[in-house]
């Protein structure tokens, strides 16, 4: 018998929407996590192709319910009978779709978005919708993407584009069952978008058009992305808690990123700006940069630098660093050439401690030589002081020969003393950016029947499980009676080094049962009501603790202070026997 056959709760990473990430088994969603993070478009991952892009990748809230505060209209009829809202079937058979009724004022009938949109100058952005005639021939998108408001047009019944909007490109797609998708893409000159309307006319290149109160066309799925393309519609409303799926091989499958919540102190992170220096950073040196298209996050600036032997180059800012805390200064390593080293990357003049070297959170000397593709830090111990520090990211040392093409720069800094690793990129323009701590909760699992009061198993396989110093905490990835602070439970925890510990809780005391030494690593929780076994990666490494508690209602992850690559989750509601936790765990 297959042990999927025995499972209560399989969740593989593959399918998310705001707020949740979906499980295959059960399917009727009571293993469906709970997912928050609480923050809007600063949180970035790996894509499928092996790029950064952020998240969430609809950068418009509520992109379905166009009676939303975020949407106004403009002469149409949005209360007649019937109501405006849900009136027909979607592109994915929801009943989520809206009639677009022009009301008899002869003008511009449109819905208009009305949040500005922060974006990254010198970026493309690509604006889509869903729309199907019933009476009107033409859709039509006003918008000031590129920074002047123009108006481009699609013929609905040839499935044409019309009359397109000066410096933009456009796009359109036959959905079928009468469902058109439209885009319309251009490169941003400033830092917001404040006109988003979409409309319906008749005529090519006229956006006005005298409706009746009746007639109507068919509206759903409005979506802004970052980007030149139009991306698989993604359903939004407020956008903030979206879960990540990041990729470690292009190619390959997902993981469920958590991190902790971390800041980006540096302006203007994506690096828009001159040809030869980003804006809110200062060049210093009398090398050459050049500024071009990041390969690894095309929604960003690269630059490069060439130094010479009696030169050096690098862009600076000056940074306030406070009593006690640590710092992370990273940038991510789009080309180089021998012998760059590390230290001639990345400084911070005149902060305190001794600095440690990183390649992808992994300890290095300090005169490794740079490899491209590979995101590289420095790491600064606590200050003793509050100081003001120069941080310097390029070819800053004196009497090298290099090139070096860099982007994404990030200092960070954490809840309390600790940075002492680099996590995902953080997008900043003209001030410090916070990315919220991701967090997940299952309740009800007891009741549900996912355990049972005869004990159960709990398989859980992490990627990326590196040795890291960071942020300490008692909770983390676990089951036990609370979502937040559980009295009695077991899991996976951070401590203030190293790996991940597998603990148990008991009537609060917390007990460390075995320290994890692998970067992959496959556990089974397998307990019976009374003692709980434990296998990691084949081995049975704890043998009949003692583990009472039955009744634990929540699967959890909660300050989860250390990033977490989550590949799969899987709930028994009786425990397993040996064999099967070995082989599953192999």
């Amino acid at each position: 018998m297959s042990l999927l056959t025995k499972a209560s709760l399989v969740m593989t990473p593959n399918a998310v929407k705001e707020s949740k990430v979906y499980s295959i088994i059960p399917s009727n969603g009571n293993g469906d996590l709970t997912f928050t993070r609480s923050t809007l478009a600063s949180s970035t991952l790996n894509n499928d192709a092996g790029l950064i892009e952020i998240v969430p990748y609809n950068l418009l809230n509520y992109s379905e319910q166009f009676g939303n505060a975020s949407w106004s209209n403009t002469e149409l009829n949005v209360s007649g009978t019937p109501p405006y809202l849900n009136q027909g079937t979607s592109p994915n058979g929801s009943v989520t779709a809206t009639k677009i009724i022009p009301n008899t004022v002869g003008g511009v009938h449109r819905f208009v978005y009305g949040p500005t949109i922060t974006t990254s100058a010198g970026s493309s952005y690509t604006i889509s919708i869903f729309m199907k005639k019933n009476d009107f021939n033409y859709c039509f998108f006003r918008e000031n993407i590129n920074g002047t408001t123009d108006n481009s047009f699609f013929n609905l019944q040839t499935v044409t584009l019309g009359t397109i909007g000066a410096g933009r490109t456009a796009t359109i797609q036959d959905f079928g069952n009468g469902w058109i998708r439209c885009s319309v893409t251009a490169t941003t000159t400033t830092t917001s978008i404040n006109v988003i309307g979409i409309g319906v006319t008749d005529t090519n290149g006229n956006t006005t058009v005298i409706g009746d109160n009746i007639k109507f066309n068919y509206l759903w799925g409005a979506q802004l992305v970052q980007g030149s393309v139009p991306k698989d519609y993604f359903f939004t409303t407020d956008r903030l808690n979206v879960p990540r799926l990041n990729y470690d091989t292009v190619g390959g499958c997902p993981a469920l990123l958590l991190e902790p919540q971390r800041t980006n102190l540096l302006l203007n992170s994506v690096w828009s700006g001159s040809s030869t220096s980003p804006t809110s950073w200062s060049l210093n040196g009398t090398g050459v940069s050049t500024r071009i298209a990041s390969i690894k996050n095309p929604n960003v600036g690269a630059y490069n630098f060439v130094s010479t032997a009696i030169a050096r180059i690098f862009f600076f800012q000056t940074q306030t660093f406070t009593i006690n805390t640590t710092s992370c200064l990273s940038v991510y390593v789009e080309s180089a050439s021998v012998p760059v080293q590390v230290q001639f990357i990345l400084a911070i003049i005149n902060a305190v401690g001794t600095p440690t070297y990183f390649k992808n959170n992994v300890a290095i000397t300090a005169t490794t030589n740079i490899e491209a593709g590979n995101t590289y830090s420095i790491v600064y111990a606590a200050s003793a002081t509050t100081t003001i520090s120069e941080v310097r990211v390029g070819l800053h040392n004196t009497g090298i020969v290099g090139n070096v093409t860099l982007s994404m720069p990030q200092l960070q800094t954490g809840l309390s003393s600790i940075a002492a690793y680099s996590t995902s990129f953080i997008p900043t323009t003209t001030g410090a950016v916070t990315r919220n701590a991701d967090q997940f909760s299952r309740s009800n699992i007891y009741t549900n029947g996912l355990i049972t009061s005869s004990g159960g198993a709990w398989y859980l396989e992490i990627n990326n499980n590196l040795s890291l110093t960071r942020d300490n905490s008692g909770t983390g990835l676990y089951i036990g009676d609370s979502a937040t602070t559980p009295n009695n439970s077991f899991g996976v925890i951070n401590t203030g080094t190293g790996r991940l510990v597998i603990n148990k809780k008991i009537a609060g005391t917390l007990t460390s049962l075995y320290t994890t030494t692998t970067n992959t690593i496959k556990v089974v929780f397998n307990w019976n009501g009374s003692t709980m076994d434990v296998f990691v990666n084949g081995t049975k490494q704890v043998t009949a603790t003692t583990f009472t508690s039955t009744a634990l209602e929540f699967l959890s992850a909660y300050l989860c202070y250390v990033p977490k690559y989550i590949k799969g989750i899987y709930l028994f509601p009786a425990p397993l026997t040996d064999t099967e936790c070995t082989n599953l765990t192999a």
